[in-house]
């Protein structure tokens, strides 16, 4: 039984963090902000702390003063379900800090959710 244990939390955690690992990298955010579709670099968080993700380029219209390298979500953190939970903060004037549940749809997918607000949800894909 012991030995079982072990074995399924070894398990968990390489999924786990195969799934973090599979996060990382440059993604198009199929949402569009103020006109604006954005390619978002996820990446180690500086401090340490899980995931953060940033603006790095216009994908689909200009990026406005601001917005260029613009810290997106921060301090994802794996959840035992499989999905990932973080801070969001949208590039949108009257949107704060929010927290965000992200869900990797396939290899290539994510969907996220941060509000019961239509513009606090939307998906990802990898590029």
């Amino acid at each position: 039984m012991r030995a079982f244990l072990i074995s399924l939390i070894a398990t968990i955690t390489t999924a786990t963090s195969a799934s973090a690992v599979d996060m990382r990298g440059l993604w198009l955010d199929n949402k569009d902000w103020d006109g604006v579709q954005a390619v978002v670099q996820m990446y180690d968080c500086e401090d340490g702390v899980g995931l953060c993700a940033r603006i790095v380029r216009a994908y689909k219209g200009e990026l406005v003063a601001g917005q260029q390298n613009y810290l997106l979500i921060r301090n994802l953190q794996p959840q035992r379900n499989g999905s990932f939970k973080g801070i969001i903060n949208p590039p949108v004037s009257f949107v704060g800090d929010s927290t965000v549940d992200i869900k990797l749809i396939d290899e290539r997918n994510l969907s996220y959710s941060s509000c019961f607000l239509p513009f606090c949800k939307g998906t990802m894909t990898k590029l």
